[in-house]
Parts: C-alpha cells; sequence; structure tokens
C-alpha cells in the first residue's frame, strides 16, 4: 500500500470519527424507554382512557389483577399472584401479590381494586367503558342507581322547585314528569305520595308538595 492511499484511508477514519462524534453531541440526554405514540393523549386516567394513545400509555404505567401473555395474549399473573373460580364459574377469587407495591412504596391492597371499580361505577366520574363492568354481581345496579340519583340531585330537584312556584297546570305537570322520566325513575318508590303524584293528571296537590319534594330527596339520597 502507497503512502498516498494510507495517508487517504486513515484521514477518512479520522473525518468520520469527528463526524459521529458531533452527531453523538448534538443528540439529546440519554432517554431510558422511548416509542412513537402518535397523538398526544388525552388523559393518564385508566378510568376515562378510551382511544389507543391513552391506552398503550395505561398500560405502561398501570397493572392489573392479571396482564396478557406478550406470546399467547392469555391472562397470566400481574398483581394478582394467582386466583382461583368457583366451580359454577361465577366466583373469582385473587390472592394479591405480596410483593405489589404503588409507586411511591405503599402496598397493593385488594381495597384498592374495589375502590377503583366503584369509581369507574360512578356516574359523574363519565366514564364510557362502565358498562363493561354490568357483568359484575351487583355491578349494573349500582351504576344506574347512582346515575338516577344523580340526575334527581342535579336537575330533577330543581326542575320541581320553579314548577311547583307556581299554580302548577295539568299540562307543565305532564312535560314535567315526561320530560324527567319520573315514571321509570321512580318506579320502585315506596311513598305513598309520590304514587299519589305520578297517577294524578295534575300531579300533587298544594298539601302534599312539600312531601313531595321531600320524597325526591330521599330517593336521591
Amino acid at each position: 500500500m502507497s503512502r498516498g492511499l494510507a495517508a487517504a484511508i486513515l484521514a477518512g477514519v479520522a473525518a468520520l470519527a469527528l463526524l459521529a462524534l458531533s452527531f453523538r453531541a448534538a443528540l439529546p440526554g440519554r432517554a431510558d424507554f422511548a416509542f412513537a405514540n402518535g397523538a398526544e393523549p388525552k388523559t393518564l386516567d385508566p378510568g376515562l382512557a378510551t382511544g389507543e394513545p391513552e391506552g398503550r400509555i395505561v398500560d405502561a404505567l398501570f397493572e392489573g389483577l392479571t396482564r396478557r401473555a406478550a406470546s399467547t395474549l392469555r391472562p397470566e399473573p400481574g398483581v394478582a399472584a394467582s386466583w382461583s373460580v368457583s366451580p359454577d364459574g361465577r366466583r373469582y377469587e385473587f390472592r394479591i401479590r405480596a410483593d405489589a407495591r404503588w409507586s411511591d412504596g405503599r402496598p397493593v391492597t385488594a381495597h384498592d381494586f374495589a375502590w377503583s371499580w366503584r369509581r369507574f361505577l360512578t356516574p359523574s366520574h363519565g366514564a364510557e367503558y362502565a358498562y363493561l363492568l354490568h357483568g359484575v354481581r351487583h355491578a349494573e345496579a349500582l351504576h344506574l342507581s347512582r346515575a338516577r340519583a344523580e340526575r334527581l340531585r342535579s336537575e330533577t330537584l330543581a326542575a320541581f322547585d320553579a314548577l311547583a312556584a307556581g299554580a302548577l297546570p295539568a299540562e307543565a305537570w305532564r312535560r314535567f314528569v315526561a320530560g324527567e322520566d319520573l315514571v321509570a325513575t321512580l318506579a320502585d318508590a315506596g311513598d305513598p305520595v309520590v304514587r299519589r303524584a305520578l297517577a294524578s293528571a295534575a300531579g300533587p296537590p298544594p298539601a302534599e308538595r312539600a312531601a313531595f319534594r321531600a320524597a325526591l330527596e330521599a330517593e336521591a339520597a
């Protein structure tokens, strides 16, 4: 090899080395983990997440009782070390891992899961997928009864107060009952004042309006 060729090769290697060092210096600091998630997530609340951008991050931040096996997607232990199913297939019992911890070091308990599911079923939380828990015993009744109570508190009582402040015409009463869906909402109400009012085309008489409102408050409790 001639001296000229060797010098050219060494010069090329030196140039490449300088280029690599310059490129490395221009890079941001080290990232332990990075991935292209697409759109910005709308929320990181697992009880509100609905889209893939949120789901990918939530999956990375939180772990459920089980998780999906990478090769088969079948459930495998997550926060739960193991579980058992009753012979009739209706009761599942999970045993939480002894070393399960939150990011602040607190132990993860069964109460944490129960709290999160009750929160998920609270209508004011606004979870679009709350119905997915309706297969759990009493979950649908809890979800719907909370929705009914919240509507009675936030809408129906105020509407009745505005209506009862005047003469309470029969037509206005019928619009109120239909608009608030009171026949269905109060179908299980046991108060005789409520039953008489819903059966009447004119609503509760003046002497029973206070009792009717009190019954609505009791149903909203």
